[in-house]
């Protein structure tokens, strides 16, 4: 069986304010034993794709590479920013949405982050209060993302999980409160589709 490509990945920048070749077709299998008195015949079933390949659609079977089964949509951009009543403390974001139009679950992780620009008043950042991504000032260390941290993971389009929010929560300490700044960084993403039971292709 061929190995899994490996799966598609992204990044988008987040500003603030303060102040595979993949499986077989097949996703069964059957077995013949003569033993069992089953004699020397069976059959298989015989799936093809002609034409480009619609993504979208849940009863299509699944294409030579997995990773075409990728279709999802999320923020290029992304905002967090401090609070007024905290005294520019507390650090919140929106909820920003991604959206999966694939007709198999994707699973979205965080590989790494980078090109980290004034944080230096930024004392923690996490996201989805499942892990930092800065920690007094500095970018997370990428060993600290080997292997990927998991975000979410958005089912196949017909479930309501198929949409799912990443947001940003954390704390700050300005150093003039009257001045803004505007520290931004870069979180690198990877999709990782998964068959129909939200299980990894093998």
């Amino acid at each position: 069986m061929k190995k899994m490509k490996k799966a598609a990945a992204a990044c988008f920048t987040t500003m603030a304010l303060l102040g595979g070749v993949g499986q077989v077709l097949a996703d069964e299998y059957r077995h013949i034993n003569g033993n069992d008195g089953q004699g020397n015949e069976s059959s298989l079933q015989v799936d093809g794709i002609i034409g480009e390949f619609d993504n979208t659609d849940i009863s299509q079977p699944n294409p030579p590479d997995i990773n075409q089964w990728i279709n999802v949509t999320f923020p290029a951009r992304t905002l967090f920013y401090t609070t007024r009543w905290s005294d520019h403390r507390e650090i919140m974001s929106p909820e920003h949405e991604f959206v999966n139009h694939s007709g198999r679950p994707v699973q979205v992780l965080v590989t790494r982050v980078s090109e980290a620009r004034d944080m230096e008043e930024v004392d923690y950042l996490e996201v989805n209060k499942l892990f930092p991504v800065i920690i007094d000032g500095k970018i997370v260390p990428d060993s600290e993302f080997d292997p990927p941290k998991e975000l979410f993971v958005l089912t196949d389009r017909t479930d309501i999980d198929s949409v799912n929010t990443l947001f940003f929560t954390g704390n700050a300490t300005p150093v003039e409160k009257e001045y803004n700044m505007y520290p931004e960084f870069e979180l690198h993403l990877k999709f990782v589709p998964l068959d129909r039971d939200g299980n990894p292709f093998s």
